[in-house]
């Protein structure tokens, strides 16, 4: 049991798709944080423009459950 264990290892460690599905949810992290940082302040999604009408059309408010729900909403799309 022990050596098909460390073979399965092996095989993730060498593999790049946990590597990339990894990447891919920090970087979805990142977005909807940031998404959440421009919501906190009106005066800023002003000033940044494009990025800052997305995010008021995100619908999300500036706190936890808000930014659970659109983390929430982002990986069930499948980004």
């Amino acid at each position: 049991m022990r050596e098909a264990l460390l073979a399965e290892l092996l095989k993730v460690r060498r593999s790049l798709m946990p590597w990339l599905t990894a990447g891919t949810f920090t970087f979805v992290a990142a977005v909807c944080a940031i998404f959440m940082f421009i919501l906190a302040d009106p005066a800023r999604a002003r000033a940044l423009g494009l990025l800052g009408d997305k995010a008021q059309l995100s619908g999300a408010a500036a706190d936890w459950p808000g930014y659970l729900a659109l983390l929430a909403q982002a990986t069930g799309v499948g980004a």
